[in-house]
């Protein structure tokens, strides 16, 4: 499958998933209330600390799916990698569920500030995301599986059929059923079975022989014990760096503020869905060409995977900051919730633009095959927490963290020399300058020249559209400070 229909079909995607979720996240709200909502938050929490305990196997079940398609990995050895990782990845979500199960009355009696929620039904409502969480790293298994063998539009036509029975379903649960926290995760719980069996079934159905053939040999981790030791310590490092805040503020805050900053970070991941799906269709590829030794080839579509998403990204986060309360506005429907969650928004966008160029600088090491490198770099953003974040969030709050946020994603983002040393040593100032920092510059003038034209003025439909137009006339002018995308703009198809 072309790059080309990969990034495409990875866009339908995360857009549709996106649409999905922003249209139903008020009527989650409107059912279950923004105190529960604050337990959604700590659900992609408990989501991401299990997917840190399998990223010493994930991101290597998908690296060598790609080196397959490169012709340096035989299907025997294949087969029986996805079996042992599938073994392992079910030891570690069976011993994560128990703990988590043995723990649930201490968060919700000790842990959580609950103002309104019977602290029962906080204890009952851990217990089921848990197995939620657990499915869902399932899910995550086969969906690098599926990246790394560059089946990506397979892969997206799954998700959105599956997330439309995740997000419609769950509010005919909540109308008709009971407008609980509980029936919410009830509802993922059975939509995550139904997504877990469908994607085991399309990789089995890829991969020739998995039911007769595979077998658990733990020496293809063995033989891959650096790459897997080195994703498990970026993985590790990555949760301590991206959740502390969560985690700082769920103990801190009453559960209905850190609904705000939970919805608040459901906005700007927006970001992160632009940006994911070119890395996802831009990554295997440059590890296919670097197995084949074309480092040219590579180091040109690094930079406009890169072009790519400071272009999408940049717009995106200056909606967000010149018009987000006009369109925020709209979208709630609620000026409170609005007024509530701007603030944090405004800043949270900004430091998820540093988190997705920091992203796609620290896959150069695992394309290299030393991703120790990358998680060296994030335990220096652990550090930061410690020094910066931390004291931010004890002394601001909720604001305290999303200003810490900047801070040590801007620090982690400047430690790119040490990612670019492990490939495409030549290309970092190339990268810093033509890729990152000039296209945002020409982004943020033009936003801010748009803002004074007072084009906007009410979160109505017409003044929403009027911003639609804006950000798509923006994103156009800004493409031509994009030099690779000068020339391939319309030969797009060819890359």
């Amino acid at each position: 499958m072309s790059v080309k229909a990969n990034v495409i079909s990875n866009y339908i995607g995360q857009i549709s998933i996106a649409v999905l979720n922003f249209i139903f996240i008020p009527t989650y709200i409107k059912y279950i209330g923004v105190e529960a909502y604050g337990l959604v938050g700590m659900f992609a929490v408990l989501q991401i600390a299990l997917n840190t305990f399998d990223g010493f196997v994930i991101p290597l079940i998908s690296r060598e799916m790609s080196c397959y398609i490169g012709g340096k990995k035989s299907l025997e050895s294949l087969r029986n990698l996805l079996r042992t990782v599938e073994v392992i990845c079910f030891i570690i979500g069976l011993i994560f569920v128990t703990i988590v199960i043995f723990s649930a009355d201490f968060f919700a009696n000790n842990w959580f500030v609950v103002e309104k929620l019977p602290k029962d039904i906080v204890a009952d409502a851990i217990v089921i995301a848990v197995f939620v969480v657990a499915l869902r790293a399932l899910e995550d298994l086969y969906k690098g599986v599926l990246i790394g063998l560059q089946e990506q539009v397979s892969l997206n036509i799954i998700n959105v059929l599956c997330s439309i029975v995740r997000f419609v379903g769950v509010i005919y649960a909540l109308k008709y059923y009971e407008a609980s926290i509980k029936t919410f995760y009830y509802w993922q719980l059975l939509s995550s079975i139904l997504t877990t069996f469908t994607f085991i079934v399309f990789c089995y159905k890829k991969i020739p022989g998995m039911l007769r053939y595979a077998r658990f040999r733990i020496e293809e981790v063995k033989s891959n014990l650096e790459f897997s030791v080195g994703s498990f310590s970026n993985a590790f490092a990555t949760f301590i760096n991206s959740q502390t805040d969560k985690i700082i503020i769920s103990k801190l805050l009453p559960l209905s503020q850190v609904g705000y900053y939970t919805l608040s970070s459901s906005i700007v991941n927006v970001l992160v869905m632009i940006a994911n799906p070119v890395i996802f269709a831009f990554y295997p590829k440059l590890i296919t060409l670097r197995s084949q030794e074309n480092h040219e080839l590579a180091s040109d579509n690094f930079h406009i995977s890169s072009q790519i998403i400071n272009l999408t990204c940049g717009v995106a986060v200056c909606s967000l900051i010149f018009y987000g309360k006009f369109i925020i506005g709209f979208w709630t429907q609620n000026p409170d919730l609005t007024s509530n969650i701007m603030p944090y928004v405004k800043l949270l966008s900004l430091g998820t633009l540093l988190y997705v160029n920091s992203c796609l600088n620290m896959l150069i090491p695992y394309i290299a095959g030393k991703p120790i490198v990358s998680a060296r770099i994030t335990i220096f953003g652990i550090l930061l927490i410690f020094i910066s974040t931390l004291p931010l969030i004890i002394l601001f709050n909720g604001i305290g963290a999303a200003y810490g946020n900047i801070i040590q994603n801007l620090c982690i983002l400047l430690a790119f020399p040490f990612c670019f040393n492990c490939y495409l040593k030549t290309e970092q100032k190339k990268w810093f300058f033509k890729d990152f920092f000039i296209p945002n510059l020409v982004i943020a003038i033009l936003f801010y020249g748009s803002s004074w034209l007072n084009l906007v003025k009410d979160s109505t439909l017409k003044d929403v559209i009027i911003c639609v137009f804006i950000a798509i006339a923006i994103l156009g002018i800004s493409s031509f400070a994009c030099d690779k995308l000068r020339v391939k703009i319309r030969s797009f198809c060819h890359f």
